[in-house]
Order: structure tokens, then C-alpha cells, then sequence
């Protein structure tokens, strides 16, 4: 039997399992559902009993090892033990933004100039770890030998009793400079926090063994999808549409530009590949908004023809491009003749109008665009999608890029391929061109200014 390789996903609303062989075959997939409390927050309890469930199946499948992402930007905080002592703070939940009204007006002044504006914000990993760091210190009488960070982090150091974190997560915490991996002692100084950093590994690295099975990749769940979809050259786009829409350019070198996050997409040995990204946080769960209250029955709704000028801004949760986190849903231009269909045309070309707004402002021309996720299933989405940036937008067959970017990490860990050589492995790649459709450059112009416009 040929090599195969565990992959596991944990994401906002389930923890995912895949076990590819060697040539990517998909042999197993399964998904366990999770809750998000009422506060926005995991229990990471339960997330890590999901884990071992899921090694342990994959060991049962034949795979020697694993692969394993997180969601982004939250925090955990855990003691010597590996026992957690917290909730998963998610982008979620809303306690980050207490903790940032509460900041000197100094320091919330300072956090409007970029690029402070990306680390001290209401939703901020940074301001997560501030969150938890005074929770635990005021319950405790000090933080001691709590550790907080990233949830890989956390999984990681209660498999492996290990503490590291991935160089794709830890890039994107506001504590370490994602330019060369160094702390930025500017935020820690601002926030009046210690934070203890884990040693930073590569998402190829050999972190450890759990009962049997050795943990050869780390990563951020974006960038192992854009190892998925192999877009790790200058140029090359990558869309994820799944509880949120998520855009990432990769770039030559480390770019800070429009409001967009840099981003280490992979670390492998002195290779560091990386990019910039801008994400319109709830779109997905703007489409089970409209599911719940009957306007969407069923996801081929997605697709019917375009209709009506109404205008729907899925701010479910505050807007990250633009830097809006206060701000909350708006449909506008709404009528007495509005159909369902109006609403589900306005929601779709709202996501495509995000997704040219941030390759527009990453000024990189565009060579190719890559779609994966969910929602990317939806040919009607991706078909405005083209005609916004005016290129054919690609999506392979298995839309689990996260998944399948875990088991080529591992493969690049190995030797058994380089990042130059995973262009070869897509396969079953559908080509959807918005040809026929015409978005005039106006509509988009007073879809931006409806942005602009709102409150925050």
C-alpha cells in the first residue's frame, strides 16, 4: 500500500478529517460538527477530543502521519499541564472589543496609523491575547505558567507537550514582525503585555508523535488552502468562499499595501512564500442568513439568473477591508417589486465586488484565479467573479483545498516534491468565465461608496 497522509481541518463550525494516498486520492472524509458559544468562543476541549478522535481514525486508514490547521487570529490559553484554563477566543466573539474600548485613548489613537491599525483593533489577535492575558491575571493574581497563543499552539503542546507555533499563524498575531519573524516590541510595550512566544517552526516541520503518528505539517487554514490550489508564485489568486470570503495575492517579498494583511503563505527551510489578503468575514454565513428566513431554499438558488438593482453589504460581523469592525449588515435600494432573487443577486455580486477590491488594491497583476470552498461550488458566483476582474476563475473538483494543502506539506517535508513542483498535482480543474455578464464600472463605484458611507 502506497503512502497516505491524515489531514485535519478544524474550523469555525466542524473538524474535518481527509486521507489522501500519494497521488491525492481522497480514501476517507469525514466531518464532526462543533458549537460556537454565545460568546463567540470554542471549547477547546472538546475541539482537542476531536483531534485525537480523528489521528486515531486516520491511524486506523493506514497513515503514518498528520497534517493539521486551525482557524486564524484566535487565542487559547492553556498551563504546563496541556490542560486549558479558557475558551477559544473566535473572531466571534466580542469580548476583544470590550477589552479595546477600555485601552488609554493614547494608544487607541496610535492603533489608527498604519500599520499599528492591523494589530490594534477591536478584533485583533493582539487584543485577544490582551483579553485573556487580564482574565486570567485577575482570576489568578498573574499569568504564572499559563501559556496563551494560537490554537495549533495549544492542540499541539497537549498532543506533544511541545510549545511551537506555525510560521503562517504566528506571522499573523501582531506579536511577531511576518517581514523576518522577529517580536515586535512596539505592540507588547503599547498593550502593556509579556507575551511568551513558542519557537516558530515551518509548516513542514516534524513536530512530534501522538500515539504512534508522527505531526509533519502546521498551518494557517488560508494558506494551506492556497497550498492546495498551488498558488505560491507572484501573481497567482487564490479565493476561498466558505464562512467567510477570503482573498489572497501572493507576492514577491514582504508587501505592506491598501489596508491588506501581509501574509507568510508557507515556510519550508529558507523558502518563505508570501502574500497579502483582505477577507469580507461572514459571506457564507450571510447565504445560511438567507436560508434560515426561506429566501435561499437550496443552494442551487446560487445560480439562477441575475436579477434587480438591490445592494446587500453581508457585514454580519463588522467589516476587515474596509476597517469597519463595528459596523453590521445593510441591504439598501430594497422595493414594493424586490424578488427573492434580487436579494440572492445583490448578496453574490457583493462578494465579487469584495474580491475585486482587494486584487485591486494589492496592485499585482493578475495571473491566474484559484477558487476553493463551499460556496465556490456555486457556478454562478464564480461566473461574477470573472466578470469583475475580467480573467477566468479556476476551481478543481475536490474543493477541499485546506485539506489537500496539508497533504502536499507533508510531501514537500518529505523530499518527495518541491513548492515549484505542486502546479502538477491540480487535477479535474473546471474553467468559469463571466463572459455574457456585464458589471459596469459605475454599479461597482456606488457599491464602494455604500461601503465607505457606513458607520463605524
Amino acid at each position: 500500500m502506497s503512502a497516505r497522509y491524515g489531514c485535519i481541518d478544524v474550523g469555525t463550525t466542524s473538524v474535518k478529517l481527509a486521507v489522501y494516498d500519494e497521488d491525492l486520492n481522497v480514501v476517507h472524509f469525514e466531518a464532526v460538527d462543533t458549537h460556537v458559544g454565545e460568546d463567540g468562543s470554542h471549547d477547546p476541549n472538546q475541539l482537542l477530543s476531536c483531534v485525537r478522535h480523528l489521528i486515531l481514525k486516520a491511524k486506523e486508514l493506514g497513515a503514518k502521519s498528520v497534517g493539521l490547521a486551525t482557524y486564524r487570529a484566535s487565542m487559547v490559553a492553556w498551563n504546563s499541564g496541556g490542560q486549558p484554563v479558557s475558551g477559544v477566543l473566535t473572531w466571534l466573539s466580542p469580548k476583544s472589543a470590550h477589552t479595546y474600548r477600555r485601552l488609554p485613548p493614547h494608544v487607541r489613537l496610535l492603533g489608527r496609523i498604519p500599520p499599528l491599525n492591523l494589530v490594534i483593533s477591536a478584533y485583533s489577535p493582539a487584543l485577544r491575547y490582551l483579553t485573556l492575558w487580564e482574565e486570567i491575571r485577575e482570576r489568578r493574581g498573574g499569568v504564572g505558567d499559563t501559556m496563551i497563543w494560537t490554537l495549533e499552539s495549544f492542540i499541539v503542546y497537549a498532543l506533544t507537550h511541545r510549545y511551537v507555533g506555525d510560521a503562517t499563524n504566528a506571522a499573523m498575531t501582531g506579536f511577531v514582525n511576518p517581514a523576518n519573524f522577529k517580536p515586535i516590541s512596539t505592540v507588547t510595550a503599547f498593550l502593556g503585555v509579556k507575551p511568551e512566544l513558542p519557537e516558530i517552526v515551518d509548516n513542514t516541520a516534524y513536530i512530534g508523535d501522538y500515539q504512534g503518528v508522527q505531526i509533519k505539517a502546521l498551518a494557517a487554514d488560508q494558506q494551506a488552502a492556497c497550498v492546495g490550489d498551488a498558488c505560491l508564485a507572484e501573481g497567482l489568486v487564490k479565493i476561498t468562499n466558505g464562512t467567510g470570503t477570503f482573498v489572497d495575492v501572493v507576492c514577491e517579498g514582504y508587501r505592506r499595501v491598501g489596508g491588506l494583511i501581509p501574509l507568510v503563505v508557507a515556510k519550508h527551510g529558507g523558502t518563505v512564500i508570501r502574500g497579502v489578503e483582505g477577507y469580507l468575514p461572514t459571506s457564507g454565513l450571510a447565504v445560511d442568513f438567507l436560508r434560515r428566513i426561506g429566501v435561499v431554499t437550496h443552494y442551487s438558488d446560487l445560480d439562477a439568473p441575475l436579477e434587480g438593482d438591490v445592494v446587500f453589504i453581508p457585514a454580519l460581523a463588522g467589516l476587515q477591508l474596509p476597517s469597519k469592525p463595528w459596523v453590521r449588515g445593510v441591504i439598501s435600494n430594497l422595493g414594493l417589486t424586490s424578488s427573492r432573487s434580487a436579494l440572492i443577486t445583490a448578496l453574490l455580486k457583493s462578494i465579487a465586488f469584495h474580491v475585486k477590491m482587494v486584487v485591486d488594491r494589492s496592485g499585482i497583476p493578475v495571473k491566474a484565479v484559484r477558487a476553493n470552498g463551499k460556496l465556490s461550488k456555486s457556478d454562478g458566483l464564480l461566473r461574477l467573479i470573472s466578470a469583475c476582474l475580467g480573467v477566468p476563475v479556476e476551481r478543481q473538483t475536490d474543493v477541499e483545498a485546506t485539506l489537500r494543502g496539508l497533504a502536499l506539506l507533508q510531501m514537500v517535508g518529505e523530499g518527495k516534491m518541491s513548492f515549484q513542483e505542486l502546479e502538477r498535482t491540480r487535477r479535474a480543474v473546471e474553467i468559469i468565465r463571466g463572459d455574457g455578464l456585464h458589471i459596469s464600472r459605475e454599479e461597482y463605484d456606488k457599491w464602494v461608496s455604500l461601503l465607505q458611507s457606513l458607520k463605524s
